[in-house]
């Protein structure tokens, strides 16, 4: 996504590469991601729900659950601002045909060494690439001693 143009603080970076409990800090930084591109939660297509942690599920109470409290959704965040960047198609982002995620097959076969032929689809409903555990491996080597300047900038 950052190769794709994406421009985001680094606390925002992490809450885009990780999954999250729900917190209400967790939930401010997803908005500040969406909010930089001029969007709002109705951009994104995750699966609702509600905060993991317990303490905020708890506080939560009878609320219904939402797209933005789910754990997926500063990765979602991410990749609706990274279409918006890019004027691709929001609707359809989670396509795997989707310019957006040709982009992210494409960075992530070069980082493992190995052609992505299985896709398949998480809990939230984003396509989950296939690699071989060595190959996993490989791209978290690779994107760590890397050279290449996007690389660098995100770390």
């Amino acid at each position: 996504m950052v190769r794709a143009g994406l421009k985001v603080s680094p606390k925002e970076l992490a809450l885009i590469c990780a999954s999250h409990a729900g917190s209400s800090a967790h939930l401010d930084v997803a908005r500040s991601i969406l909010s930089g591109s001029g969007l709002d939660e109705s951009a994104l297509k995750n699966t609702p729900d509600k905060p993991l942690d317990p303490i905020e599920r708890a506080a939560w109470g009878d609320k219904a659950p939402t797209s933005l409290a789910a754990n997926c959704s500063g990765k979602h965040a991410g990749m609706v601002a990274t279409c918006k960047v890019n004027g691709w198609d929001l609707a359809s982002y989670k396509n795997p045909s989707h310019p957006l995620q040709i982009a992210i097959k494409n960075e992530f076969e070069k980082l493992s060494g190995e052609a992505i032929t299985k896709v398949g689809v998480d809990g939230c409903g984003a396509p989950l690439f296939a690699i071989s555990l060595s190959g996993l491996a490989s791209a978290i080597r690779n994107l760590l001693l890397s050279h290449d300047p996007v690389h660098q900038e995100a770390f």
